[in-house]
């Protein structure tokens, strides 16, 4: 069983993994996400920091931070989103390196397009046009997907200063 948080730059959550149902978001200010990102990167760890061990390693928590593909693979026009997923990206192994010591795993998502209700006001042929750039399974990640890959995050204690891409293979066309 791990503990730790998630956040996005839409949403903040206290996740037990063990209680996957709890990975029900609370809404955070979209004009506030850079600091919700780096307030819960700055001030949980420091909360985790004096948790019991949860093993006989000394590890006290997990942090999750959500970034996009587009980290990787800005498209035309989206220089300033593109470069503050980049941030997030390239905040997961900083912070995972500086939070060791506390006994705190730091890892990232770079999420694909994933099928949240702001994607259900989009009509068929863009849809079809986006799933159709997915390499396989040809649709859109389905938030239940996106919420077992948080868990596990958490859950797999090895793993540390990572970020897993979730997008089937979707590699962004310029335009």
């Amino acid at each position: 069983m791990g503990f730790g948080f998630f956040c996005s730059t839409r949403f903040c959550k206290r996740i037990n993994s063990s209680r996957t149902s709890c990975l029900a978001t609370e809404d955070c200010h979209e004009s506030d996400h850079k600091s919700q990102t780096i307030g819960i990167e700055k001030n949980s760890p420091e909360q985790m920091a004096n948790n019991e061990q949860l093993h006989d390693d000394g590890q006290r928590g997990a942090v999750v931070l959500t970034s996009s593909v587009a980290a990787f693979e800005g498209q035309v026009g989206q220089a300033a989103y593109s470069a503050s997923k980049g941030g997030v990206y390239s905040l997961v192994l900083t912070a995972a390196r500086d939070l060791a010591s506390k006994g705190v795993r730091v890892n990232g998502i770079a999420s694909g397009i994933v099928n949240t209700p702001m994607m259900a006001g989009i009509d068929e042929k863009f849809r079809t046009e986006l799933e159709s750039r997915v390499q396989f399974p040809k649709r859109l990640a389905q938030p239940e997907e996106f919420a077992a890959l948080v868990s596990t995050l958490i859950d797999s204690d090895y793993l540390n200063g990572e970020t897993v891409r979730l997008d089937g293979g979707l590699r962004m066309p310029p335009r």
